[in-house]
């Protein structure tokens, strides 16, 4: 993977964004083990909740992926020494400064969304391969109805290595929300 360079004020955030649709619906797995780098968030609520923000951002499609022909293939490797198949992983290199919406807030922080739509995925889930978060800044995923809501990430999930993946948004959307406070 490319790593994509996402930047704030004063820092540089590197990210790989591979965006999983997952069939499990179609194949009857539910028992998923957590991918390694997966991480424990801080709660809190995304400050466009607070804020009463329209729903108004940037949105990416990403390309359908044939279902029936994974499926398919699946058979053909079914008995063999192969793991399982979760989903399909898609590529993309959106970033802070070449994607999604800014808004500057009142606090003189600024926000910055993403709507990414997978129409044929039961839902998505993230990984990136070099994450750091600066110090007060706040990193969100959550499904357009708010049920799903992953986060806040934050610099407490940085790690040397750079890895990071997040849970499953249940759906077709996820919505990334970026919160840099003022430095």
């Amino acid at each position: 993977m490319k790593p994509i360079y996402f930047w704030s004020q004063n820092k540089t955030i590197a990210c790989d964004v591979t965006v999983t649709l997952i069939k499990l619906a179609s194949v009857g797995i539910f028992g998923i083990c957590t991918i390694g780098f997966a991480q424990v968030s801080s709660g809190g609520v995304p400050v466009s909740f607070t804020l009463g923000l329209n729903q108004n951002m940037q949105t990416v499609t990403m390309p359908p992926v044939d279902v029936a022909a994974l499926l398919a293939e699946d058979e053909l490797e079914h008995g063999k020494d192969v793991p399982l198949r979760f989903g399909s992983s898609i590529e993309v290199q959106y970033s802070l400064d070449n994607s999604g919406t800014w808004i500057d807030l009142a606090d003189g922080g600024r926000l910055w969304r993403l709507r990414i739509i997978a129409p044929t995925a039961f839902s998505i889930n993230l990984i990136y391969s070099a994450f750091w978060m600066p110090p007060g800044a706040k990193f969100f995923i959550y499904s357009p109805g708010k049920s799903t809501v992953l986060g806040a990430f934050t610099e407490k999930n940085n790690k040397e290595h750079g890895k990071f993946a997040t849970g499953f948004v249940k759906g077709p959307v996820s919505i990334l929300e970026y919160y840099e406070p003022a430095y």
